[in-house]
């Protein structure tokens, strides 16, 4: 009965110690985010003598008093702890959150220079790096202003304190390089085209003068000086632009010096200046078509243009008209041709034009001669030689005519010792010159001699 009892005491004692046996767990962390682990650790108010976990899949072991748990999906861990007073168990939940899905919005490319933003989304704070060009570090947006390639990483940060990152990359685009191809000088009035290349699409400006505001090509024909900017955009959208200035000379002043009346059969140099060089037309009658001076002999009215180039290659012309006169035409004059030594004569232009003058021009051989005008001459031959009168006509337009001539002769009286002599009678009355012969018979002549003394003649009178 006593080793009953025993018995008994025993088991109720073996019993009441298993009933008392607890374990605990606790975890460093019951709340991980996807890909971080947590520590769990198990204790026992007896000594036990093992730890079992379970589900052992996450675990960095089975057994032990602390393992390190990283599970991928919210998870209840049991421990049951062993020991000679039986054993017990325990169970700890530790919840996964997932990471945050972070994304950025913005341009991945951009000019040089220009800046873009980028805005973060997915999480509840976020931070930027590296920090080059950016305006700041944190912060859902940020703005990014480069000159060169870069990858930004934003991390965001959840409310369950998950983190999470991104990267973004920004390619920087060269400005393309704009360049005009085309003239820096014309004259004015004239027109150049202007080309432009670097780019894909242009813009011109200002308007004034062109033929256009867009494309590559444009003409220009401004009336002063004037400088364009181009803009070029090219196939990545960045712009850049440039200048071309274009300078405008004036067109030189043509002028011409020298006769506009001229009479037929004349000729006349005129002289251009203003310019460098020169040419003339219509080439007709001129003794040439280039140079600054030029003859011109034209049979009729003419109107000659000149074109001057001058050192800018600018050129302008202008007329200069020669108007050709006829030459008047005088008939004849009236009077002898023969007379006496010592004698007077008168001599007339025959049918006289009003609006013309007339000149006369009568020498004797051997003296100065002698100019008068006026339509009647009158002259005292007083020299023993034969003398020409010439008489010329100028119209209204101071064209003169040819000459009219005539050659008078001179004749001497003979002596009365030398008439004797002859035995010639000088009959009548005949008045030589204020000197009075009287003839004894009747009849009427006279012996006259040429002036050169060679010959006789006899004037019957």
């Amino acid at each position: 009965m006593t080793k009953n009892l025993l018995l008994l005491i025993a088991t109720l004692c073996s019993f009441f110690a298993y009933s008392q046996f607890t374990v605990n767990v606790s975890a460093s962390n019951s709340s991980i985010c996807i890909g971080e682990n947590t520590t769990l650790s198990a204790s026992d108010n007896f000594a036990a003598t093992s730890y079992v976990w379970s589900p052992a899949s996450g675990l960095s072991s089975a057994t032990g008093t602390s393992v390190v748990a990283n599970p991928v999906t919210t998870t209840t861990y049991t421990v049951t702890a062993l020991s000679t007073h039986g054993h017990a168990t325990k169970t700890i939940t530790i919840t996964v959150n997932a990471l945050p899905t972070v994304s950025v919005t913005g341009n991945s490319e951009i000019c040089n220079g220009a800046s873009t933003t980028l805005t973060a989304s997915g999480a509840s704070t976020y931070s930027w790096s590296p920090t080059t060009g950016l305006s700041g570090t944190t912060g859902t947006s940020v703005t990014a202003n480069r000159t060169s390639n870069q990858t930004y990483t934003v991390t965001g940060t959840n409310a369950n304190g998950c983190v999470n990152s991104t990267t973004h990359s920004i390619t920087v685009n060269a400005f393309p390089t704009v360049s005009v191809a085309g003239n820096s000088e014309i004259c004015l009035g004239s027109s150049t085209s202007f080309t432009a290349s670097g780019a894909d699409t242009y813009i011109w400006s200002p308007a004034t003068g062109l033929s256009g505001t867009t494309g590559s090509t444009v003409t220009a024909n401004p009336t002063s000086d004037q400088t364009y900017v181009v803009t070029g955009t090219d196939a990545n959208g960045c712009v850049n632009s440039t200048t071309h200035s274009i300078t405008i000379n004036a067109l030189p002043t043509i002028s011409v010096s020298g006769n506009s009346n001229i009479c037929e059969g004349s000729s006349t140099s005129f002289t251009a200046s203003g310019a460098t060089i020169y040419s003339w037309s219509p080439a007709t009658n001129l003794s040439g078509t280039t140079g600054s001076t030029i003859t011109a002999t034209p049979t009729s009215t003419t109107t000659y243009t000149v074109t001057g180039i001058d050192f800018h290659g600018c050129s302008n012309t202008t007329n200069h008209t020669i108007n050709v006169f006829a030459k008047p035409t005088t008939t004849s004059f009236t009077g002898p041709n023969e007379v006496l030594l010592d004698s007077k004569a008168s001599y007339t232009v025959t049918s006289p034009i009003a609006t013309s003058t007339y000149q006369w021009t009568y020498t004797h051989f051997d003296q100065t001669p002698v100019e008068a005008n006026g339509t009647l001459l009158d002259v005292t031959f007083n020299n023993g030689k034969s003398t020409e009168i010439s008489l010329q006509e100028t119209n209204v337009n101071g064209c003169k005519s040819t000459p009219v001539k005539m050659t008078v002769t001179i004749n001497q009286v003979v002596s009365t010792s030398s008439i004797n002599e002859k035995n010639t009678a000088i009959i009548g009355s005949y008045d030589l010159q204020g000197r009075s012969i009287s003839p004894t018979t009747t009849g009427q002549f006279i012996i006259l001699m040429y002036s050169d003394g060679s010959t006789q003649k006899v004037w019957n009178k």
